[in-house]
């Protein structure tokens, strides 16, 4: 049984297995650039390899199915695990997939058996943020910050409200933390032409903040007219 397992989400759990499975990690990497913890040169990565062992994974099954190979093994743990991470790969082609075509159709209905629900949606979310942070050429649309971890993937039309929409682009934009937040909060919208539009909540100090920004657009996908309609008529009411 391992004492960190509880600690992560499944998604990352995944990452974790695929890491060493399919890429061939060690155990210092992962723990290091998977599950954010220390991992110095000496006695790093076992948290890492805790999780592994969980699911029977040893240093022998180490890069096993890297080129897409396929191992057969009489572990029922290793074989979840295997199982887990070809779902995780399926979703994430069908999410690219339905990106593309604008169609979450196949997405939505793709039945799986290992990967859970919550986890299947984290899955198209990651998959429209790589999109959106490639349009906007890794960075804020409104600033010049470009770290990864300070970017959001900004839906304009709540996907709570929208489903349909929830993995469209057009229904996006790569926010810095702060802009994300004022946006997500109805400070400020923007008008058809892409111009920064302030709400009444907007004070002296936000709006000091906010002149002069200039909306970069995407290279493409750019926010759709009525995602936006939506947003300056209910968000920033």
């Amino acid at each position: 049984m391992s004492r960190y397992l509880d600690n992560f989400s499944e998604e990352t759990i995944i990452k974790v297995l695929r890491a060493y499975l399919v890429y061939g990690e060690s155990h210092r990497c992962i723990q290091k650039n998977i599950l954010g913890l220390p991992a110095p040169a000496r006695g790093g990565g076992f948290v890492a390899m805790d999780i592994l062992h969980h699911f029977d994974i040893k240093g022998a099954h180490k890069g096993i199915l890297k080129n897409n190979g396929t191992y057969d093994t009489d572990s029922p743990l290793l074989t979840k695990a295997i199982k887990k991470i070809k779902e995780f790969n399926y979703l994430e082609y069908l999410a690219k997939d339905a990106i593309d075509d604008h169609n979450i159709t196949s997405f939505d209905k793709a039945s799986v058996t290992e990967v859970e629900r919550t986890t299947k949606q984290r899955i198209g979310q990651n998959v429209l943020r790589d999109i959106v942070l490639n349009n906007y050429s890794n960075t804020c649309a409104l600033c010049e910050i470009h770290q990864s971890d300070l970017l959001v993937c900004s839906h304009i039309v709540p996907w709570t409200i929208d489903s349909d929409n929830r993995l469209n682009p057009a229904n996006a934009i790569l926010l810095c933390s702060l802009h994300d937040s004022l946006f997500d909060k109805g400070y400020f919208s923007l008008d058809d032409e892409y111009k920064l539009v302030l709400s009444q909540k907007a004070d002296h100090i936000i709006s000091h903040i906010l002149t002069g920004s200039i909306f970069k657009p995407p290279t493409k996908d750019a926010p759709g007219l009525r995602f936006l309609k939506y947003h300056r008529e209910e968000v920033c009411e």
